[in-house]
């Protein structure tokens, strides 16, 4: 009788997920674990039927949808890349993905490619989902039928998604508040830049700050805050006119997309205002290296993209599902010294 990796699981403690993680090196499972996984498996002489199952999928190759509001904001070039790289690698399966870009947060965006999705008979969708109530009923009607969702760099709540693969958003909101706290020590009047109040991480990020600085900084006023759709020149006229109305201000938070055009407007101020944002986008690289923004943190895309899609893929093809709902890129502070 073949071993399985059912069997691995049980003589090694853990779930068959972690078993199937460790035995393709996907990460996620401490060394100590992997290792005796992997001895347990070299033991037991067991070898993954990869190419029946790849055989299985001939006649019936999963399809999978992404569905990202992603245009026109360069951070997810790498998102985009991860998904590329998992597809290939899953090419003996003959995976295909159609891709849904959209730019914005209107649900109807989102509502319109889901019922495409659920039209061309997609068995999973990696979404990076509107946080509204039409969007989580849609998910939740979906998975009834047997879809499946992994939701990717922003979460939604009260849904049957398998998991969420992406940045911890509380926590690094906490973080930009440590960093607020080293480079505007006392007192702190603040412009927040957001790309929409409907992308529940934009809003983590605020809420995880706002309560870090509440507990350590009580010289803090929030000026204002600002949408600006992930776009560029919306954020430079927004932030432009919140400057202007706030002489104050000694201090920009930006937590989404369209960080160069709020960079744009503090330049052209006659004082020191420290800005503080996310990700490494060739953009936001140059500005940190020119001194424009004070500090960065990343959340390393292409493993959002790529892992989305794995664990999408176990689960559907493999029956395996993820280990955890809450899948946690790392968060990672990026100055002028070591941005590259």
């Amino acid at each position: 009788m073949p071993v399985t990796s059912g069997k691995i699981a049980e003589l090694a403690g853990v779930s068959r997920g972690t078993v199937d993680r460790a035995l393709h090196n996907r990460g996620g499972v401490k060394p100590e674990v992997e290792n005796r996984i992997k001895e347990i498996a070299q033991k037991l002489g067991y070898e993954p039927d990869r190419a029946g199952k790849a055989l299985s999928t001939r006649k019936n190759p999963p399809r999978f949808g992404v569905l990202m509001n992603s245009l026109g904001n360069p951070f997810f070039h790498e998102v985009k890349e991860g998904i590329a790289a998992a597809q290939k690698e899953l090419a003996d399966f003959r995976l295909e993905i159609l891709m849904r870009e959209t730019k914005g947060y209107r649900a109807e965006d989102q509502l319109a490619a889901l019922d495409a999705f659920a039209q061309q008979d997609v068995k999973g969708v990696v979404i990076m989902p509107v946080d509204d109530p039409r969007i989580a009923e849609k998910i939740n009607a979906l998975s009834g039928t047997g879809m499946r969702f992994v939701t990717v760099n922003t979460d939604i709540s009260q849904t049957r998604r398998l998991a969420y693969v992406g940045s911890d958003y509380f926590q690094s909101g906490r973080t930009a508040a440590g960093l607020a706290e080293l480079v505007v020590p006392g007192r702190a009047e603040l412009l927040i830049v957001t790309g929409s109040i409907k992308n529940l991480g934009h809003n983590q990020r605020i809420y995880g700050f706002s309560r870090e600085m509440k507990d350590r900084m009580r010289e803090i006023r929030v000026a204002d805050i600002i949408e600006n759709n992930d776009d560029e020149e919306t954020a430079y006229i927004a932030a432009k006119q919140k400057l202007k109305e706030h002489p104050g201000i000694n201090l920009v938070y930006i937590v989404s997309g369209g960080a160069a055009g709020a960079v744009k407007a503090v330049s052209e101020q006659k004082r020191k205002i420290h800005v503080l944002c996310f990700d490494s986008t060739p953009q936001i690289v140059s500005l940190v290296k020119k001194g424009e923004i004070t500090a960065t943190i990343c959340q390393k895309p292409f493993e959002q993209g790529y892992r989305s899609v794995r664990v999408l893929f176990d689960a559907v093809v493999n029956g395996v599902l993820p280990e955890s709902e809450f899948l946690y890129t790392d968060c990672q502070i990026k100055i002028r010294q070591n941005i590259e």
